[in-house]
């Protein structure tokens, strides 16, 4: 049996207080011309609002873990 997704590249993101930098750095791999491309985010505890910017991309997958 075939996946539905298949990626071609994974990405890995671990982040702790990036709200600053993560939409930079999501923005920076939408723009990739490799594709299907799997991004997920792991953020670990920021008091920030890290997770937040984060689901605000499409086909972006984010976990969240106390610190």
């Amino acid at each position: 049996m075939t996946p539905a997704f298949s990626p071609r590249a994974s990405v890995i993101i671990p982040a702790y207080n990036a709200e600053k930098h993560i939409a930079l750095t999501l923005r920076a791999l939408e723009e990739q011309t490799f594709s299907p491309l799997e991004v997920t985010v792991v953020d670990d505890g920021s008091r920030d609002d890290t997770d937040k910017a984060a689901r605000g991309f499409r086909h972006v997958k984010v976990l969240t873990q106390k610190n």
